[in-house]
């Protein structure tokens, strides 16, 4: 077990999670669920990354090696 310590006291409405995966998720949407506005500046880098993804210009990464690669950094 990893005790993780928040200094602001934020309250967490999960404690207990079954990998890192999990908690990143939770974490991320943490984020997101509780932003009411997100800047213009990082809206359009947003749509910048998603034209550059659908675009094809440039060649993503498999997220199965995206996750292999982070589970032999965890080992």
């Amino acid at each position: 077990m990893t005790t993780i310590t928040i200094k602001d006291n934020t309250a967490l409405s999960r404690t207990i999670f079954e990998n890192l995966e999990d908690l990143q998720e939770f974490l991320s949407l943490q984020f997101f669920d509780n932003k009411e506005e997100f800047s213009d500046e990082f809206k359009a880098d947003l749509n910048r990354r998603e034209e550059d993804i659908l675009s094809g210009k440039e060649k993503g990464i498999p997220w199965e090696d995206v996750k292999s690669k982070l589970m032999e950094k965890s080992n």
